[in-house]
């Protein structure tokens, strides 16, 4: 079976939120591949906000059978950025984007941020490096473009972030 490279999504029923996904399922009785609906009661929305309701669901799905780093962990020295963007923050982004508005936004990331960090491991990333990188940008790209780079790279380190957090309160992490 192929992994999933899709963040689902939420949906309030009542006073809950709920978090839906597809997984595919190898049906026992014809062993062929299907595709089943999961649903994952989250939290109340008094608890937490439509964005967080999200990215709960994501850490939902990337605990299902298929959702591994492959291998890598981030704490590790082997995981690159390039690797991460590529193999974990495209997937859980690109169900936030529109097709085309995806295309151009990984363009933008494949330009702007891979082309300078591809081969870098995420521990010798450092707040100076990434500084430095956008003051280059500044001086040859558009004020927008600049900006654009840099909500990008918060949002990358963001989710880094959470997966070392959340694969510290994992067992046997």
């Amino acid at each position: 079976m192929g992994k999933s490279h899709q963040a689902g999504w939420v949906s309030l029923r009542g006073k809950r939120w709920f978090g839906y996904f597809r997984q595919t399922v190898l049906d026992p009785e014809t062993n062929e591949e299907r595709v089943k609906k999961i649903c994952v009661k989250l939290a109340l929305k008094s608890k937490m906000t439509k964005a967080e309701a999200r990215d709960a669901l994501r850490m939902e799905v990337t605990k299902q059978p298929g959702q591994n780093l492959g291998g890598r962990v981030l704490k590790d020295s082997s995981t690159t950025f390039g690797w991460f963007v590529r193999n974990r923050y495209f997937p859980l982004r690109e169900g936030d984007w529109r097709p085309e508005t995806a295309k151009v936004k990984k363009i933008q990331i494949e330009q702007d941020l891979l082309a300078k960090f591809e081969e870098y491991p995420l521990d010798s990333i450092d707040r100076f490096m990434l500084q430095t990188h956008i003051n280059n940008l500044a001086e040859r790209l558009s004020q927008d473009r600049v900006k654009q780079a840099r909500s990008y790279l918060k949002s990358i380190f963001g989710e880094i972030i959470i997966r070392i957090s959340w694969s510290k309160t994992r067992p046997g992490s």
